[in-house]
């Protein structure tokens, strides 16, 4: 039997880079290990719902393309990112609602740009 691990919580696992998720509740801010942390209602693309911690991060992009009052976001549909970054001295998976830092549209890679690549790849790798 496969063993699963389920969570209340959003999970790097839960879903793939780009996926939409759709925002379900006003979310509330708690008192976290540094300082307070948003916590929000979300569905999942597959309509499994979960609870995602918001950085500051996500909370600016949020703020810049909806509102700053946090009910305005409900029924809103974001995407959902991972991306590996240094924390606190170690590599950790940071996931980020609505976009990526620093990244643009020609920083995304999509399933067209795999194959081409796949394509003239040495046979070895393809």
């Amino acid at each position: 039997m496969k063993v699963t691990i389920e969570s209340k919580f959003l999970l790097p696992t839960d879903f793939n880079d780009g996926d939409k998720i759709t925002f379900t509740n006003e979310g509330e801010e708690k008192a976290g290990q540094w300082g307070k942390k948003m916590q929000i209602g979300i569905k999942l693309a597959n309509g499994i719902e979960k609870i995602a911690n918001v950085s500051n991060t996500s909370k600016k992009w949020m703020v810049e393309h909806f509102s700053d009052e946090s009910k305005e976001w409900v029924g809103k549909e974001v995407s959902v990112y991972k991306v590996k970054q240094m924390i606190a001295g170690e590599m950790k998976t940071v996931i980020y609602l609505g976009e990526v830092p620093g990244m643009s549209e020609e920083d995304s890679v999509d399933s067209s740009d795999i194959e081409e690549v796949a394509d003239d790849a040495p046979p070895f790798l393809q």
